[in-house]
């Protein structure tokens, strides 16, 4: 084939040292197979080499070929098939040489007419790759299948801070951050197995680079024998310099409202240690009462403060395991001689923070006045039945029943005398919702809010 027509074949050679049974196979050779990277590990000997790449029909003529070369025959050619990785096959014509104690083999890659029309087709395409390539304002790489940089537009001697000949050749997970090469290697392993013509976005860090942070969208094109792997990067450190100052931000703010909410409740054990010692020199019934609901409503803010310091703050919370433990944590020392039995059905719906204290406020107060104010019309336990549930157009409801005596039938809900419900409605008002009461056979009080 002369000169005119090696642009229509590839070439390549092999090296076998018959005194130390060393291998070579050059890079050119093993690129167009497919070998490269952990690949190219595989053909350590010329064993190695006729098991794997060339084709079962040809092995035993090929291993006859090397054998008699072994046996002092100066020259050999041979036609031969050779699968790449991909299980292509390609056709070459092999001249072995045996010089001294080496076998040489120069491979040529036959092309049919047929062959020579799709290299061309595709030699068109690269061509039209490039020029659409070179023409990009991003910075822009490309890559074969292990990683190594074929080739690099100007706008990316930006990035990398070095000439495009100096680009090229390099392994661009030298310029990956650590943490980063993994995605990476994952994302042009699936655009390699079945993904060409996909487009993958991936943000990455940089080493050595004039940025540290930048998206990269990755795309498979085919390319002669193997699948290239377009890189186009844009510049995203302002951004993610900026988010990462806004999440330093949020956690100190998070940090700052753990801390306030931990120094309130400690107050509030304060305020309750105070209350305690107070009792001591009170012998009215009805200052303990009043002393009593102090507490009481002084416990629940406490409870709630430091359940937002012991979890990382959120904005949303889900309900039911809150007030669960609420009512659990408050009203074990009022139940010590288990004279009520508290029936909960709460669903887990989420509520804002915000709304979530005034309801744990609202059923507070609530089961406060069925333990201290309701008793049963005979001798068998008050049980409070506390639900919380999801109701049409986005309310939810909460209702605290009771089996005591019930409430006066003349109770006006807008205007009531007792501190405990001045303060479910003042709570209810403050939600924007609607509160109800139904008396039979003990109380039942109601309060719908938006969700």
């Amino acid at each position: 084939m002369d000169n005119n027509q090696n642009t229509n074949a590839s070439s390549g050679f092999i090296k076998l040292n018959l005194t130390n049974n060393s291998f070579y196979v050059d890079k050119d050779l093993l690129n167009r197979l497919g070998y490269i990277g952990y690949k190219s590990k595989k053909l350590k000997t010329i064993f190695d080499f006729i098991k794997l790449v060339v084709q079962k029909d040809d092995r035993l003529i090929f291993r006859r070929t090397i054998d008699n070369l072994k046996e002092n025959k100066e020259k050999a050619e041979l036609n031969i098939h050779l699968v790449s990785t991909r299980k292509d096959i390609y056709t070459y014509s092999i001249e072995l040489i045996r010089i001294e104690n080496e076998i040489i083999g120069y491979l040529k890659l036959i092309v049919s007419d047929r062959d020579e029309g799709l290299y061309e087709k595709r030699t068109d395409i690269i061509s039209l790759i490039q020029k659409l390539f070179d023409g990009l304002y991003e910075p822009a790489i490309l890559l074969n299948e292990s990683g190594e940089i074929l080739s690099a537009n100007k706008p990316s001697c930006l990035i990398f801070n070095d000439k495009i000949e100096k680009i090229i050749g390099r392994d661009v997970f030298d310029f990956i951050a650590g943490k980063d090469r993994k995605r990476v290697k994952i994302v042009i392993n699936r655009i390699i197995k079945d993904s060409v013509g996909r487009i993958y976005s991936i943000e990455i860090g940089l080493l050595n680079t004039n940025v540290r942070r930048v998206e990269a969208s990755l795309l498979g094109i085919p390319c002669q024998d193997q699948t290239c792997i377009l890189m186009v990067m844009r510049d995203i450190t302002k951004k993610w310099c900026r988010d990462n100052h806004i999440k330093s931000l949020l956690e100190e703010k998070s940090m700052i409202l753990r801390e306030m909410h931990h120094r309130v409740k400690n107050n509030f054990q304060f305020l309750l240690s105070m209350l305690k010692m107070q009792e001591n020199y009170i012998t009215s019934e009805d200052a303990l009462r009043v002393i009593e609901g102090i507490k009481s409503r002084i416990k629940s803010m406490a409870y709630i403060h430091e359940q937002l310091y012991n979890i990382k703050y959120k904005p949303v919370l889900k309900s039911g395991t809150f007030i669960s433990n609420l009512i659990t944590n408050l009203y074990v020392e009022i139940n010590s001689e288990n004279e009520y039995k508290v029936i909960t059905f709460l669903d887990d719906v989420e509520i804002h923070v915000d709304k979530l204290f005034y309801l744990a406020l609202i059923i507070n107060e609530l089961v406060m006045n069925s333990i201290l104010h309701s008793r049963p019309n005979s001798s068998h336990k008050c049980i409070i039945s506390i639900e919380l549930k999801k109701i049409n157009n986005g309310e939810i409801e909460i209702i605290v029943s009771d089996n005591g005596r019930g409430l006066p039938p003349d109770i006006d809900i807008k205007n009531p005398k007792t501190l405990g419900l001045k303060l479910v409605s003042l709570f209810t008002r403050q939600l924007n919702g609607k509160l109800f009461i139904r008396v039979s056979e003990g109380t039942s009080i109601s309060t719908q809010i938006l969700h």
